[in-house]
């Protein structure tokens, strides 16, 4: 991240306070979106932990590991 930073951010601003803005702008957008994804995902630990939910989740998942395998199983047939 480091070098990301001292990479690309020279482009916007010259000036160290400038370059600190920047930097503590990146950070407070990066915790704004991982506390919304967090919170995203806590709600919807509720929904999927419903057995039918999970059952349709695991039905879909499975019907796609297996035409997958079918199709490389053809491929290399």
């Amino acid at each position: 991240m480091a070098v990301f930073f001292t990479s690309l951010l020279p482009q916007f601003g010259t000036t160290l306070p400038a370059l600190l803005a920047f930097g503590l702008l990146f950070s407070a957008l990066t915790g704004l979106w991982l506390a919304g994804y967090a919170f995203a995902a806590a709600r919807a630990r509720g929904l999927l932990q419903r057995d039918r939910i999970r059952r349709t989740i695991d039905a879909v998942t499975g019907t796609v590991l297996v035409a997958l395998g079918l199709r490389v199983a053809a491929v290399r047939g």
